[in-house]
């Protein structure tokens, strides 16, 4: 989301805990738990909630510079200072067995990461760019919020934004994205004047000690427009390098991760495989390897297909590459002998467009691409040249599940008044849907639109035992 398309004023504040948001504000954190899944392009005002014995419980790493002893309120005031402001950017679904890691890259450690699972199966992570208000808002006091970390409340008055003070530059917070999404500890921070912005300056980096990793230099590809948007435009140009390292950072962006250390065989989006190196891998949540072509007219040479085996094999195990899916992503047409090796290797071969397609449908709502869904439909067949139309039917199979949910909320909205399935289901079949479902089809995304995580419907009990559905919010709301 653009600043052009941000709200002038927002209504709804996310809460977390008060040192969380001098952190925010002082650019050492990007990112906070939440109890349910953000959409991209919310935005929330910072309510601090105080944090009482936190530090002396261990929830926090002791060496954060925000935790001196006044940057914080004290408990039982009368009123909420609102300093800032969030736009959420992306929502990652973090396991209980990724804490230890995450909390190495963040300022909580594995202990207080792991008071937020509570009883839930895992943790969402929402990553927000963060924004400065012109001067402190004070608020009445809502109450103890301390149930409420992670989650939002509505506020009696809306409170107008600009998007004129932001904490990070754009550059800086997308690399700040990269490394936190590759769980590496975040470097000191750039922090830009609260004034209206000005074209930004390379970030400097951090003073050179043994405890501050030296970051990796900000990717050549963020820096003239938003990357997601370039992504067909290099891959039908002659720029294989600047390809290379977009389709890594496609990779990351759709869930995609690497624990190999090998600079011959990883996603670094800072970086290329270069001589002797595969184009990308994965192993996170499977294994996926691939080689990267960008032309402007020319074929797509069996020198790809047999390079992508060589590179496979010998920067992977055997193993490892045979369990690899092999995806190819280039625009030129293969020739007759590259056709044939992909499909007797089953290599996919994935268009730019259609590359750029999946990450922008992952961007405008995030929860929508299940990479294991993504699995099977690359596992079979056809390979070659065919497989980018496999592809693109995945793209439309999610895009119809979306445009189902879409249907389902509106016609409820219009019913409006809660209604059984059978009810439902007439006004569903009688109103152009996008597809048709069966009953039990139709029961089941009811069920999951009335989800805690989704929270779009609810529901209410019948006396014989059955089922009423009524909205609760449509999905361009929180």
């Amino acid at each position: 989301m653009n600043s052009s398309t941000l709200p002038k004023a927002i209504s709804l504040g996310f809460c977390t805990f008060d040192l969380d948001v001098e952190a925010l504000l002082a650019g050492e954190l990007i990112a906070l738990p939440a109890k349910k899944f953000l959409r991209s392009g919310q935005c929330f005002a910072l309510i601090p909630v105080f944090s009482g014995d936190l530090i002396e419980r261990n929830y926090y790493h002791p060496n954060s510079p925000s935790f001196s002893p006044l940057s914080h309120p004290q408990n039982g005031t009368d009123s909420i200072q609102i300093k800032g402001w969030v736009e959420c950017r992306d929502c990652e679904i973090v396991e209980p067995s990724d804490l230890d890691t995450l909390a190495q890259a963040t300022i909580w450690t594995p202990q207080g990461l792991r008071e937020h699972l509570q009883d839930r199966p895992y943790l969402f992570l929402a990553y927000f760019r963060v924004y400065e208000l012109p001067k402190v808002l004070e608020i009445p006091t809502l109450g103890d919020l301390r149930e409420t970390v992670g989650d939002f409340v509505r506020l009696e008055d809306a409170i107008a934004i600009s998007p004129n003070h932001p904490i990070l530059t754009e550059e800086v917070f997308q690399q700040r994205c990269q490394q936190l999404q590759q769980r590496q500890p975040a470097p000191l921070p750039e922090i830009v004047p609260s004034a209206p912005p000005e074209p930004p300056e390379p970030p400097s980096p951090p003073p050179a000690d043994q405890n501050t990793p030296t970051p990796p230099p900000t990717p050549v590809i963020l820096e003239e427009r938003d990357w997601k948007e370039r992504i067909a435009e290099t891959g039908n140009s002659s720029q294989g390098h600047e390809f290379e390292k977009l389709v890594r950072q496609s990779l990351l962006f759709l869930g995609f991760r690497n624990t190999n250390p090998t600079p011959k065989a990883n996603l670094d989006p800072n970086s290329t495989g270069g001589a002797g190196g595969a184009d990308f891998y994965a192993d996170y949540p499977y294994s996926i390897v691939g080689e990267c072509k960008a032309t402007k007219s020319e074929k797509v040479r069996n020198k790809v297909t047999s390079q992508l085996i060589h590179l496979g094999v010998t920067q992977l195990t055997q193993q490892e590459f045979d369990q690899s899916l092999k995806l190819i992503c280039a625009a030129g047409k293969l020739t007759p002998d590259a056709e044939q090796a992909a499909k007797e290797h089953k290599m996919n071969v994935i268009r730019p467009e259609t590359l750029e397609n999946l990450v922008k449908l992952k961007a405008e709502y995030p929860g929508s691409i299940d990479l294991w869904k993504f699995k099977k439909w690359l596992e079979k067949q056809p390979f070659g040249e065919a497989s980018d139309e496999k592809i693109q039917g995945y793209i439309r199979e999610v895009s119809i599940s979306l445009e189902i949910r879409f249907h389902l909320v509106q016609l409820i909205q219009e019913i409006n008044e809660p209604a059984g399935l059978e009810y439902i289901r007439g006004k569903y079949d009688s109103s152009s849907p996008p597809q048709p479902l069966s009953e039990e089809q139709l029961r089941d995304i009811l069920i999951e639109l009335t989800s805690p995580l989704t929270g779009y419907l609810g529901w209410e009990k019948t006396a014989d035992g059955g089922r009423r559905f009524y909205r609760l919010r449509s999905f361009d709301q929180v």
